[in-house]
């Protein structure tokens, strides 16, 4: 079947999937590493380094709304995520809030909405920023500026905890020990891509 790739619009022929939408020429320009991370003895995994490629289409959905693109990060490997942690919540790292009013959506949400999980977000940040605009003392500090709504259920849940870039881990290792509190079963971490500082 032919479809057109959301990322380059050329042609191709579908054999995998008739909804895929990405080609296999801009999908092989993801560098995919599957490499396993452990933070705070919690065990995970990030799908892609973070190359040109990946800093690019991730600022296009998040930053220049194209809201098209939301397939195209977990296309490959949702149906193996989905059947490995068929009965986890996800639970989202918090992003910037004007951003999201701004862009009229969460990016990390839509994305990560094609495993069909129920996504929850009891994690918030106490005010808005970007980690990525802070210095090194104030990403490691991030802990002070989550928090968690007390009225939530995670309690005795398999939690999957999901981000988008993994650079230090500090929003990941707060998010972690605020879920913590309330007793999950399990917790495991899904980042799209890791960063190297």
């Amino acid at each position: 079947m032919k479809t057109f790739c959301k990322v380059c619009f050329k042609e191709f022929n579908s054999f995998r999937n008739k909804n895929e939408s990405i080609c296999p020429c801009c999908f092989n320009k993801f560098e995919v590493i599957n490499e396993r991370i452990l933070i705070d003895n919690i065990k995970g995994r990030c799908i892609y380094k973070y190359n040109d490629f990946f800093k690019t289409l991730l600022f296009l959905f998040k930053g220049c709304f194209d809201y098209e693109l939301k397939d195209v990060f977990l296309e490959r490997f949702n149906n193996e995520i989905k059947i490995k942690y068929h009965s986890y919540q996800i639970i989202i790292v918090p992003s910037n809030k004007n951003d999201d009013l701004k862009r009229g959506y969460n990016h990390l949400r839509e994305i990560f909405s094609c495993l069909k999980l129920p996504i929850m977000n009891p994690i918030y940040k106490n005010k808005n920023f970007k980690q990525s605009d802070r210095n090194k003392i104030q990403r490691e500090q991030v802990y002070k500026d989550f928090s968690i709504l007390e009225n939530n259920s995670i309690n005795n849940k398999k939690i999957l905890l999901v981000d988008d870039v993994l650079t230090t881990g500090n929003s990941l290792k707060a998010c972690i020990n605020l879920i913590k509190k309330y007793h999950p079963k399990q917790i495991r971490i899904i980042v799209l891509s890791k960063s190297v500082e």
